[in-house]
């Protein structure tokens, strides 16, 4: 037997891999050992060394190959080597000799390489643990041991690293996710809020088995078994996960949650050897975890009773959920985050701002803007809803820009990007099973940052404004039962009648949930005339109300055998004396003839009605006491008014005027408004004045009745609601034509009610009231919407595909006027000339 012969049968029989090569490195020879593991002989393996090495370990590899053929000494290296029945990476020590010739010249080198992959894992496991160690002594928060250990994990030990912790309410929550490729870990994460941790029932029962789990091979009937669906199963597939462990979190005999490892891309295998080191880092997780708790709970229990102090004087100080929320908004924003949100769930599914705070100045009108609105597209707003009724809070640590564009209504996009919202807290509010609303704290670009400790002390804050929010539905319950009461003494109906135009809106009182002394009338007599009446009863409660009803009701009898509002109002005070002769009522009574277009009408002690005529407003003045005290003095005399060039006539009883405690300035507000332009074109014009005048909620029943003496075609829809606008144009451009108008103008006119329709669409939320109004042989088209003020510009804007600035600019080049009235507390009111050239017959 030769000696080559006897070198390949001991090669053979070693428990390394052999192997000789060439000088240029090419191999030469690899025994039985190289083959089994790595599936090449020599000649395969000569052209696939690299396939055969971990992707890391290639270049240096060959970098010190380079150096022992230039240094003429040993070559020594470990690296890993891929083994050809699983795939797997194990690590070797490679050591070759060289061999020289007679003449010193390099002939081959014979190299061997062991495994010492027990070995390398023993020394990094060590390495390992000894740094978690160190993790665990130095830090006392939570999130930042999640973090860490996660981070050092996929640095040591495996390719994917995810930690899971309980909750107060014994759900699990991803705390940590980690990958060398932050790509992946965004994808990943993306997937992870739709298939939470605490939603996983096989996961949740591994964790309280106990005991550490090793899956030493994953294989794909594995992923099967534990995908939710499709799309889940597709995920699994393409993390690559080749083993696992899955460890318990244990911390004073309860599971605090979990810790799982997956080897991906390095292919390893996990022995038991690395489920004791698992077992043993988890148990000091677990203590590391639990001690920064019970620190951080210290720290937040002193915080809680100093925050939750604070908002607890602001919830529950009033029933009103604007000024108790307000204040809310803005303790929050004074200590958690940038801006924050309150909202109300109103329904099933629509989600209001009630109130609205950013903690710099500049911005907090910005963010005030949004009070009142619904802010999201319907698909957005239903999403949230269903995320809200799961009753669990929740944070959004990146908001993309773009994203939230897309699920913004475009009137708020513009204020919601200024306030650069790229984080949030998301607590929702619910009591007893019900859920009412929530609370939303936002984080701009700045040093705040959502943390777990702003959580728990929104989280307490949301307890508190849960139980307000229901009180507050409590009372708005008995308020709407006492409405409904009050409702029944108010007339069902208003009288419709050419050429005039009744409405009327009532009040109740914010701070009271009883029924009022507070009414409005109006009904026609057989001969055409008709009768209007207001007025109030002193006091409140079932009392007022009866009192209320029979005044209301002698108050339509009468007119049938007496026309003198005076003489009417002194029966009712002879009446009303016999059964109550402690009660004042104050009241207005008028009798209107259209044919004759006069008024006459008598007051007893109660607020001036406003008379809007073409030249100005006028307060209709009449003498008289109020009925309880009516029958100490000599009877007062009615009063006759002509009205023939009236346009709005407005009742009211004092609670309009006095709800901001400065009845002059109350009455101040009142001309405004009723001096305005807007208040002739809206289609409601008793609630017009309301929102005007109060912007709120008032302190006293409120009730007004407006008469328009000239009514005109009008339509009133929602900015939301994008048929109902297709329909009103479509009507306009009908009316138009059924008058035999000009092709051209029509076209014109019709381009101009389209661009104000659109301008109010993307910039002010709620309804929309369009009039057509035709005098003094002009046609003037009104559009009054909820926005907040603006200007029309006069010049394009410089970006020509820009959608701000260019309807306005079209609307002034097409109409023969363009005029804008804001009108503070309720919205604006744009007058547009329509360019038509024959008068409506």
């Amino acid at each position: 037997m030769s000696f080559a012969e006897d070198f390949r049968t001991i090669a053979d029989a070693m428990p390394h891999l052999v192997w000789t090569a060439f000088p240029e490195g090419g191999v030469e020879y690899v025994n039985a050992g190289w083959m089994e593991y790595t599936g090449y002989g020599a000649a395969e393996t000569r052209g696939n060394v690299d396939s055969v090495l971990h992707p890391d370990d290639v270049a240096r590899m060959w970098a010190e190959w380079e150096a022992a053929n230039r240094e003429k000494r040993v070559f020594e290296i470990e690296y890993r080597l891929k083994r050809a029945s699983d795939g797997v990476y194990r690590w070797f020590l490679a050591r070759a000799l060289p061999r020289y010739d007679k003449s010193g010249m390099l002939v081959r080198w014979i190299g061997t390489a062991t495994d010492i992959d027990a070995q390398k894992r023993a020394g990094e496991n060590m390495a390992f643990v000894m740094d978690a160690s160190r993790i665990f002594a130095a830090a006392f928060d939570v999130e930042q041991i999640c973090r860490d250990f996660a981070q050092l994990a996929i640095q040591r030990f495996a390719d994917w690293c995810f930690v899971a912790l309980k909750d107060a309410e014994g759900k699990l929550q991803l705390r940590a996710l980690m990958h060398r490729d932050p790509d992946m870990v965004r994808e990943v994460g993306r997937f992870a809020e739709r298939y939470p941790a605490g939603e996983d029932s096989q996961f949740a029962a591994m964790l309280d088995a106990r005991e550490p789990l090793l899956f030493q091979s994953v294989d794909d009937a594995m992923l099967v078994t534990a995908a939710k669906d499709e799309q889940h199963l597709t995920l699994l597939r393409s993390l690559g996960v080749k083993s696992a462990i899955v460890a318990p979190l244990i911390a004073a005999g309860n599971v605090i949650g979990g810790i799982v490892m997956y080897s991906a891309e390095s292919k390893r295998l996990f022995e038991n050897a690395d489920l004791r080191v698992v077992r043993a880092l988890s148990d000091r997780a677990a203590v590391a975890i639990e001690n920064a708790r019970l620190y951080a709970g210290e720290q937040r229990a002193r915080r809680r009773l100093q925050f939750i102090g604070k908002a607890a004087d602001a919830i529950y100080e009033t029933l009103d959920l604007t000024a108790s929320f307000g204040e809310l908004t803005r303790l929050i924003v004074s200590e958690l985050g940038d801006f924050a949100v309150a909202m109300r769930l109103e329904g099933e599914s629509a989600l209001r701002v009630i109130a609205a705070a950013h903690r710099d100045p500049d911005l907090d009108e910005t963010a005030r803007v949004l009070v009142g609105v619904r802010t999201l597209h319907t698909e957005a707003e239903r999403q949230l809803v269903e995320n809200l009724k799961r009753h669990r809070p929740f944070t959004r640590e990146h908001i993309d820009a773009d994203h939230l564009a897309q699920s913004l209504w475009p009137y708020v996009a513009r204020e919601v990007r200024t306030l650069d919202p790229h984080a949030a807290i998301v607590v929702p509010l619910h009591s007893r099973g019900i859920t009412y609303g929530a609370i939303i704290a936002y984080y701009s670009d700045s040093a705040r940052r959502p943390t777990q400790d702003d959580q728990f002390v929104l989280e307490e804050v949301g307890r508190h404004a849960s139980v307000a929010m229901e009180n507050a539905q409590v009372f708005e319950s008995e308020r709407r039962m006492a409405q409904t009461l009050q409702d029944s003494l108010l007339p069902p109906s208003l009288p419709k009648l050419p050429g005039m135009g009744f409405d009327a809106v009532y009040l109740p009182s914010a701070s009271v949930a009883q029924v009022g002394g507070d009414w409005y009338d109006a009904f026609q007599l057989e001969d055409g005339s008709v009768v209007i009446s207001t007025g109030d009863v002193t006091g409140r409660g079932p009392n007022a109300a009866v009192i209320m009803g029979k005044v209301r009701h002698l108050l339509s009898i009468a007119p049938s055998y007496e026309r003198d509002p005076a003489r009417i109002l002194d029966t009712v005070e002879s009446v009303l004396a016999r059964r109550y002769p402690d009660k004042i009522v104050t009241a207005f009574l008028a009798f209107i003839d259209p044919a004759r277009a006069v008024m006459m009408f008598a007051n007893a002690g109660h607020p001036m009605p406003l008379l809007r005529r073409a030249g100005g407003t006028e307060e209709l003045r009449a003498e008289g006491l109020p009925i309880g005290l009516r029958r100490n003095v000599a009877p007062s005399e009615s009063r006759t008014v002509d009205i023939s060039d009236a346009k709005l006539l407005v009742l009211y009883t004092d609670g309009l005027v006095e709800a901001g405690h400065d009845v002059l300035d109350g009455f101040r507000r009142l001309h405004e408004v009723v001096n305005s332009d807007a208040v002739l074109h809206t289609h409601s014009p008793a609630r017009f004045i309301e929102e005007s005048c109060l912007g709120g909620a008032a302190d006293d029943d409120v009730a007004i009745l407006t008469v328009a003496f000239q009514p005109t075609r009008r339509w009133s829809f929602d900015a939301e609601n994008a048929k109902a606008a297709q329909d009103a144009r479509g009507e306009f451009v009908q009316f138009l034509r059924e008058h035999d108008q000009d092709a051209d103008t029509i076209a014109a006119s019709e381009l101009v009610f389209g661009e104000l329709i659109g301008n109010v669409v993307r910039h002010a939320p709620g309804a929309i009231d369009i009039d057509l109004d035709w005098s003094n042989g002009f046609a003037r088209l009104h559009v009054i919407d909820r926005g907040h003020a603006f200007m029309a510009e006069r010049a394009l804007p410089e970006d020509a595909m820009s959608e701000s600035g260019r309807g306005l600019f079209i609307v002034r080049q097409l109409a023969t006027e363009l005029k804008i009235e804001h009108v503070p507390g309720y919205g604006n009111h744009v007058t547009a000339g329509l360019p038509l050239r024959h008068k409506f017959e």
